[in-house]
């Protein structure tokens, strides 16, 4: 515990990295934003009165105004969830955590990130002259390149889920002051802040493995391991949110794209059956996450449950394997705890008539179990769902449906097994089981 304590008392930066190739140009832009102070600039690429992409540019030294900067935009932002996309060098360590703490409380995602505005020269991507201070700049966003030194990933984990690119190296680097009261001091401060983000004191030992002067570049495992990082992306990812404008040509294609988090995933809907709340609130957490898996399988009238789908959710997509089948890769669609019934004009809830029926175990995980009844487009059955007390998401449900049900799958007992491991990752479509 002494030698952990001393750690602590001279380790207190992390950075997460995100290097691309060396060049002048890099270092010209890079030059530009280290001498500017972070601001906060609301950002879409697309024509917004149909479809396109919206998130939240945040670049620039971080100072000790910088919190008072982002209150005063969280304000303007209102009740509206976007990402915050990061790029900076750092800064002032007390002002990231302010604004960690503010992202937080405001239930946003964060996201490292590289913003270029429209009509900025490629030595300055994200120029002054293009930032429209009351409204909306034009622009688009890379996942792939962009970085977060110093103070910035204390920001950055204030994010729910926070993203960086497939490759993004997570370094972290030790700076030695004259007085170890105030190293300890800090050491304190940021172990109770990982604490409060879901960041592993991992980090730390992390930090110590870096020279004075260097940096130890966390390979991504040990970045989503130790929960600097939550999401991966590829580097060709937009890390914001898509959003439908009022001429958008196409209902359907709005409902199927539109992210509902810019809308808060976990609002409630016109047309919800109250005593649900907390099972829909588990099923929006769950289907909006970033990544997860689900297994099918059936229940046999001998008892035997059968392996019979695995389906991966990635981000704006969905892959699906049945037994002895390739993967099949299908546009996500968005889900939500009502449908449209047609005849009537009105949203009617999936789920209804939920009924708490005691707390139980699922594969070691304290889980509430509800039983209620479903109905999705033509298909009804009773259904049991298991939740978890840790962080509300779904562990497990069970439909049963009627005898003269045409369920797709053409079972009668349907079992679905729910994993929220931030590890998915994008099948390959020409793998055969």
């Amino acid at each position: 515990m002494k030698s952990r304590n001393r750690i602590l008392s001279f380790l207190f930066v992390a950075g997460l990295i995100l290097f691309a190739n060396d060049s002048a140009q890099a270092g010209t832009s890079g030059h530009l934003l280290a001498t500017r102070p972070m601001d906060f600039v609301l950002v879409q690429s697309g024509n917004c009165q149909e479809i396109c992409i919206q998130w939240v540019s945040a670049e620039g030294n971080i100072t000790a105004d910088t919190p008072k900067l982002f209150r005063t935009f969280l304000k303007k932002l209102g009740s509206r969830k976007l990402p915050v996309v990061f790029q900076s060098y750092g800064g002032n360590v007390d002002a990231a955590l302010s604004i960690g703490r503010m992202i937080r409380t405001a239930g946003l995602e964060t996201a490292v990130g590289r913003t270029q505005l429209k009509g900025c020269p490629m030595l300055d991507p994200r120029c002054q002259e293009q930032i429209v201070k009351d409204g909306w700049s034009a622009g688009e966003v890379r996942a792939g390149g962009a970085y977060c030194f110093s103070a910035c990933p204390f920001a950055l984990a204030g994010g729910k889920v926070r993203s960086a690119a497939v490759g993004a190296a997570v370094g972290v680097h030790q700076i030695t002051s004259v007085s170890a009261k105030t190293n300890a001091a800090m050491g304190r401060k940021l172990s109770k802040y990982f604490d409060e983000m879901g960041v592993s004191r991992e980090v730390f030992a992390m930090m110590a493995l870096a020279t004075p002067k260097g940096i130890y570049s966390i390979r991504t495992p040990e970045a989503l391991r130790s929960g600097v990082i939550t999401k991966v992306l590829s580097y060709e990812d937009e890390p914001g949110y898509v959003s439908c404008g009022p001429n958008a040509k196409s209902e359907l294609l709005c409902r199927e794209f539109e992210d509902p988090r810019s809308h808060e995933s976990e609002s409630r809907d016109v047309g919800e059956d109250p005593s649900c709340d907390l099972v829909n609130r588990a099923y929006m957490r769950t289907v909006n996450s970033g990544r997860y898996k689900v297994n099918f399988s059936h229940i046999e009238s001998d008892g035997n449950e059968v392996f019979d789908m695995e389906t991966r959710f990635v981000d704006r997509s969905y892959y699906t394997r049945r037994n002895n089948e390739p993967w099949v890769r299908r546009s996500r669609p968005l889900l939500l705890t009502v449908r449209w019934e047609a005849p009537a004009a009105r949203k009617r809830p999936v789920v209804q008539g939920c009924v708490r029926m005691g707390d139980e175990t699922v594969d070691g995980i304290a889980a509430m179990r509800f039983k209620g009844e479903w109905q999705r487009s033509t298909f009804s059955a009773s259904t049991e769902v298991w939740i978890s007390k840790d962080n509300l998401t779904y562990l497990k449900a069970i439909r049963r449906f009627p005898e003269n049900s045409f369920y797709p799958s053409g079972n009668q007992i349907v079992v679905e097994k729910y994993d929220l491991d931030r590890n998915v990752l994008v099948p390959d479509l020409s793998e055969h089981p």
